[in-house]
């Protein structure tokens, strides 16, 4: 974890002020085929946001893959597609 948290510092000073950086992940394999069960280390992958609206920290619920879309929409200010299970993480 700390090459990897190394190695994302990096990358942001590399980056203009105002950018956004998502970064999402799988939790790999090696599970037994248990995709689709309620287990944590099933269910929690890394996914990181960075940027000027974004406050450091974990958020207080659990998010949806579903949502990653809608929400750097949001952040692009662009608009979202309709849809009644939408949460932005961040407005």
């Amino acid at each position: 974890m700390e090459n990897a948290d190394r190695c994302i510092g990096r990358l942001l000073q590399t980056l203009p002020p105002k950018s956004y950086v998502v970064i999402a992940s799988d939790h790999g394999g090696g599970h037994q085929r248990t995709h689709g069960t309620d287990e944590d280390s099933v269910m929690t992958v890394p996914l990181i946001f960075h940027g000027e609206r974004i406050k450091a920290g974990e958020l207080p619920t659990p998010v949806s893959v579903l949502d990653l879309a809608p929400t750097i929409a949001s952040l692009a200010a662009l608009e979202n597609p309709p849809n009644g299970s939408v949460e932005i993480y961040f407005k």
